[in-house]
């Protein structure tokens, strides 16, 4: 299911993007040429500053 192509598969529904942050960067790659928001989004899950933050 971590495959670069099932990932890619499952961030597309019915045509639509479903905007998922995925296990791999290879496809973000792919997705951002036809839905640049992905750019971002790689950008964001690859960066080693992002932290989760824990709310009680």
């Amino acid at each position: 299911m971590a495959e670069a192509d099932v990932l890619t598969a499952l961030s597309v529904l019915d045509g639509q993007p479903q905007y998922l942050l995925l296990a791999r960067q290879s496809p973000f790659r792919f997705l951002a040429g036809q839905y640049p928001l992905y750019t971002r989004l790689e950008e964001l899950a690859g960066d080693e500053k992002n932290h989760v933050i824990l709310t009680p």
